[in-house]
């Protein structure tokens, strides 16, 4: 089984509303995330969501896995290390500062994130993030002292494991 089938594996309807998974009774992730487990910032963020999610609400998917194409074939790689990609367990998508919003507010911290959603506010935060994203190894280097993360420490599993990819850099 693909990563891709077990993320949409059908759901019997005495648990769909909880969002259990029928092939091993496990919770769904709600938001997938499709991470750059090279970038040391974004790297740190995954981790702080994910020692945050003891719901189990949010799945980290790392972009340079060797399997991602096959296991994400609607999934651009480039595009996604461009601009910050996640899927909901519907189906649809989100991109940039939206899935920093929804996942955090997922976890329940950082909901002043959804301030830089709003109309006024979003095309400025939209533009910010875009050059965060572009520039956003020389920024950690500024921060961190490291560019990227050559060999990264991953909490779980490959890629088609849920709450995987902590991202550490070993340094």
């Amino acid at each position: 089984m693909t990563d891709a089938d077990d993320y949409n594996t059908e759901q019997d309807s005495s648990s769909a509303d909880a969002g259990i998974d029928k092939a091993d009774n496990t919770r769904r992730a709600e938001l997938t995330l499709f991470i750059d487990s090279r970038c040391p910032l974004c790297a740190a963020e995954v981790e702080q969501l994910q020692s945050l999610d003891t719901a189990g609400r949010l799945r980290f998917v790392d972009i340079h896995h060797a399997d991602f194409a096959a296991d994400w074939p609607h999934i651009d790689a480039d595009e996604a290390d461009r601009r910050l990609h996640a899927q909901r367990d519907d189906g649809s998508m989100l991109y940039g500062l939206d899935v920093s919003a929804e996942a955090w507010s997922m976890v329940g911290k950082h909901r002043w994130l959804r301030l830089l959603r709003l109309p006024v506010i979003r095309l400025a935060s939209d533009l910010a993030y875009r050059v965060f994203a572009r520039y956003r190894y020389a920024i950690s280097y500024l921060l961190t002292g490291q560019a990227r993360c050559d060999v990264c420490r991953m909490t779980a599993g490959d890629a088609g494991n849920a709450r995987e990819q902590a991202g550490r850099c070993d340094r």
